[in-house]
């Protein structure tokens, strides 16, 4: 690992060289975001008598920057973890983890001219407000891609094209009993990872109107049948879903609407045919000061009693979840957490900015099945749509340039259907609530351009 680092510091020392030397600019810029939780109710419902547990987790981050006429490149170190559990250690102190540091971004975007260019590696995909492809910056992991992007932009005009393929290193000390694509791009830890993640991006922004179509293609390993010789001969195939639909978004100096809906069609994760929808509609009025805005959230779920074999519950695929669906994730899976009862969402938000470095916020949800789903062993009674209110605060201060420091709480009042779903005795629920308190660090340690 030592050595590894090494080399990429003696290969920036020279990237720097080459920026004083020339035209091009290099930059270092690092981050560091240590976050403390008190956690008594995120994604699962606590019991009476339950205590919170505590615990403080840290991101950091390394980015190399070059920049010339002709070539970008973006290099980013990652490494996080949780304060105390390193598995190098002595009763005195901790030396170190053995799986730590780890590559977050490692891309080249070759500029053919001002309006195109062509990204290749492991990069960031975020488009919108990423109910779709979504960093994720809120995990400390993040998301990257390995991926191929084409970028084209004019006149207000964009498109985006992405590719990507994804499979394991082939094994070719197999190549004398099978092929090495039957035993090595089959991942038999059960994982089954995303294979390819593909999408078309097409905004237009006309003065305050910005109007734009996403087109996401993800793809899945086709499941094997242990034993089975088939896959051997044609290969092993994949499951593609699409999903596609427009974002429309109204800026003007007081008024902010966003109007959204996709639909998704094709074979899911399990192999089964899908035709799922969800629309979101938000208005707001705003000022420097404050901002106060009402939403709405639909995704399609099972209709009870449904048995033509489709699959109708949207599915968030690589989309945010804590920035829509409630700060304590209890609907990351819509699926599995609303028994494919589908889930509306209606939200007030309310942001207000005292200072130019001090913001307030609050959200408040009111949660609830979009479909009928039956009571576990009947066919005739259903479980009440409603599943809770959940509040979300945060106050977020600059305390001076490059460090921001965020504290967030939420709670969630249950309904008797949701501690059901949750697996929970009716009225025997404590408080679900959870706090955090986190320090964001972003200073640039080089500029060659300053």
């Amino acid at each position: 690992m030592m050595k590894n680092i090494s080399k990429l510091l003696i290969t920036s020392l020279l990237l720097v060289f080459f920026a004083a030397n020339s035209f091009a600019q290099f930059t270092v810029k690092v981050e560091l975001r240590p976050r403390f939780e008190m956690d008594n109710g995120y994604k699962f419902l606590p019991d009476k008598e339950q205590t919170a547990s505590y615990f403080i987790t840290q991101r950091s981050r390394m980015n190399f920057g070059f920049t010339s006429e002709k070539v970008k490149i973006g290099i980013t170190l990652q490494d996080v973890r949780a304060w105390g559990d390193e598995n190098l250690f002595t009763k005195s102190g901790i030396w170190g983890k053995t799986a730590s540091i780890d590559l977050f971004e490692a891309w080249a975007e070759l500029l053919f001219n001002k309006n195109a260019s062509l990204k290749i590696g492991r990069q960031v995909f975020a488009y919108d407000d990423q109910r779709i492809l979504c960093g994720r910056n809120w995990n400390q992991y993040g998301m990257t891609y390995d991926a191929v992007l084409f970028k084209y932009k004019k006149d207000g005009f964009r498109f985006d094209l992405g590719v990507s393929m994804n499979r394991k290193m082939p094994d070719y000390s197999t190549l004398a009993t099978k092929p090495p694509y039957y035993s090595n791009d089959y991942w038999a830890d059960g994982s089954r990872r995303m294979k390819t993640a593909n999408f078309l991006y097409i905004s237009k922004k006309m003065d305050k109107l910005n109007i734009s179509l996403l087109n996401f293609l993800s793809g899945y390993q086709e499941l094997l049948v242990e034993g089975s010789t088939d896959e051997a001969e044609d290969g092993i195939g994949t499951y593609f879903m699409n999903t596609v639909g427009p974002t429309l978004v109204y800026k003007s100096k007081n008024i902010f609407g966003q109007l959204q809906g996709f639909y998704q069609m094709g074979t899911n994760f399990d192999g089964k045919e899908v035709s799922a929808f969800m629309f979101a509609a938000e208005v707001a009025y705003k000022t420097p000061k404050f901002y106060l805005g009402v939403g709405y959230e639909y995704y399609s779920g099972q209709e009870a009693g449904n048995t033509d074999g489709i699959v109708h519950t949207f599915d968030l695929v690589n989309g945010a979840r804590y920035k829509f669906l409630g700060n304590l994730n209890d609907f990351t899976l819509i699926d599995k957490h609303t028994k494919n009862g589908g889930l509306t969402d209606i939200f007030g938000k309310f942001k207000f900015i005292p200072s130019k470095k001090t913001t307030l916020g609050l959200t408040a949800h009111l949660f609830a099945l979009a479909n009928d789903v039956y009571k576990t062993g009947s066919t005739t009674e259903f479980y009440e749509k409603g599943l809770g209110t959940e509040i979300d605060l945060f106050v977020k201060h600059k305390i001076y340039k490059g460090v921001v420091v965020k504290a967030g709480y939420a709670i969630m009042l249950p309904s008797e259907t949701l501690e059901v779903f949750k697996k929970k005795p009716v009225g025997e629920t404590g408080l679900a609530n959870w706090f955090s308190l986190m320090l964001i660090i972003k200073p640039t340690l080089f500029d060659s351009s300053k």
